[in-house]
């Protein structure tokens, strides 16, 4: 052990250690302080020699260990350099460095001692620090990963989303964009309903989704009571999701989006839908009605006027008539489901008397109108059959989700249907009942057919329909009415 000293007049508090090198045959000599302190007093108490007993104390045992490796280390550093200790082999010259720089090199050398504890301390909190990084991003990863399989939180991200104008229309069409419209989210928001109610009976997640799933899908609907035609909507929707979030990333199941079947809809699995004749109309454009039957009798017969859907005929104001440049009265209008630009032909006077009535400023309707609308067109419709029977004519029909909730309770309660049914079983209602605003984009479009005076793509023209097969879905005629269609165009003549 090399000798240990300390260099203060103090007589109370801590003091640096201080060693000697001397190595004469080399000619090196320097005082060299150490990265340790020990007590003033308890250091003289032992007569200042590390051996009187200093190294027995408590404080002396501390530092026992750091001393062997300062020592160790300044031993090593005297090789380094080419010196030899007093009794060893060799000569100890020192060549081409100076006792400074000797001296240098051995600070450095106990340096590397001082500061490994703190290095080993940093490389280990690196380590603590790398180990967490790591476990938080697996942590994170997990998360995503979960959230990425929960549709339901994509989906309720979709919508919002959709109505903040953050996500918008995607594709290659006139839309791509655009915002979402109030009735394309009202969609979302539906499916997002039933996604909900079936997730609690069976959770899923997008990997999960295979051919049972869709079929068990497909069956829990039914059983809800959805009619055909609502099922392929909301299992349309549901692919659309699927392969939305495809495309994002967040997930790999590639044949989910093909695994459910959209079968045909029949006709008798869909509830009736019914056009308004002309006497029907004539008759329902002269009733005498006040107040909010009165303003829905008017847009109902705008609608039939225009072709168009309840969100467009009810929008209509001044600025959407027009004319041509060689005179010809139309109805320009942006249609708010497809934003298709339409321009529409003054077809009947209804239109315009109706429009005049109001000095062609409709009043401004509440966003559940159309709600409204359907509620009292079906009462108004209702009163006229009183006068024009035809409305009275029952018709086959299907019941809604929540007619047949209705009638299931009381069936249990009475042991009574409160529908009517036909000989074949089948739930009638009269033609009044079945009257809704989407009847007059119904009826409009059945008339302009029944003219005979214009080919699809005018009626198309004026509908805003890009698809034939969907525009020939709105000609509502029964077989006797196709059939003395026909005959008519036939006249007297023979076929073969």
């Amino acid at each position: 052990m090399r000798r240990l000293f300390i260099r203060t007049s103090k007589t109370q508090g801590e003091a640096t250690l201080y060693t000697e090198i001397n190595l004469r045959r080399a000619g090196f000599r320097a005082i060299i302080p150490l990265p340790l302190t020990v007590n003033v007093a308890k250091w003289k108490a032992y007569g200042q020699k590390w051996d009187a007993g200093y190294k027995d104390t408590k404080e002396g045992k501390t530092i026992a260990n750091q001393l062997e490796e300062i020592f160790l280390a300044i031993n090593n550093a005297i090789k380094d350099l080419g010196f030899v200790e007093e009794g060893e082999e060799g000569h100890g010259v020192v060549s081409m460095i100076s006792p400074a720089e000797a001296k240098r090199y051995i600070l450095e050398a106990i340096d590397d001692i001082r500061f490994k504890k703190a290095r080993e301390a940093k490389a280990i909190k690196e380590d603590m620090n790398r180990r967490e990084a790591e476990a938080q991003a697996e942590r994170e990863r997990i998360a995503k990963a979960q959230e990425d399989a929960d549709v339901r939180k994509y989906l309720a991200n979709l919508i919002d989303g959709m109505k903040s104008g953050r996500i918008r229309i995607k594709g290659r069409g006139r839309n791509k964009g655009r915002r979402y419209t109030d009735n394309s989210i009202k969609m979302w928001k539906n499916l997002q309903g039933v996604i909900g109610r079936f997730y609690e009976q069976q959770p899923f997640t997008w990997d999960s989704i295979d051919e049972a799933f869709a079929s068990s899908f497909r069956t829990w609907l039914e059983n809800e009571g959805y009619m055909v035609k609502s099922i392929n909507k909301y299992v349309g929707l549901l692919i659309a999701l699927i392969n939305r979030a495809k495309d994002e990333g967040k997930h790999t199941n590639y044949s989910a989006a093909n695994v459910f079947l959209i079968p045909s809809v029949d006709e008798a699995q869909k509830a009736a839908e019914i056009f308004i004749t002309a006497d029907e109309l004539n008759a329902l454009y002269q009733m005498p009605l006040t107040g909010e039957k009165a303003l829905v009798r008017d847009f109902f017969i705008i609608g039939c006027c225009t072709c168009q859907r309840v969100s467009d005929y009810t929008r209509l104001r001044k600025e959407n008539f027009v004319m041509t440049a060689r005179g010809t009265k139309v109805v320009k209008i942006q249609q708010q489901k497809t934003k298709n630009t339409v321009t529409i032909p003054i077809l009947d006077n209804k239109l315009t008397d109706i429009m005049e009535r109001y000095d062609y400023n409709l009043p401004q309707l509440p966003t559940h109108f159309d709600q409204i609308l359907n509620r009292y067109i079906k009462e108004i419709c209702k009163e006229l059959a009183e006068t024009v029977p035809s409305l009275n004519e029952e018709i086959p029909t299907i019941l809604t989700m929540r007619e047949r909730a209705i009638e299931a309770k009381a069936i249990e309660e009475s042991g009574k249907m409160l529908f009517k049914r036909d000989e074949a079983g089948r739930v009638v209602k009269p033609r009044y009942e079945l009257v809704t605003s989407h009847t007059a984009r119904r009826t409009g479009i059945t008339h302009l057919y029944l003219t005979g005076k214009f080919d699809i793509y005018q009626m198309m023209h004026v509908s805003g329909h890009k698809e034939a097969k969907t525009f020939r879905e709105y000609i509502k005629l029964s077989g006797d009415e196709m059939a003395e269609q026909i005959a008519e165009k036939m006249g007297s003549d023979n076929l073969f």
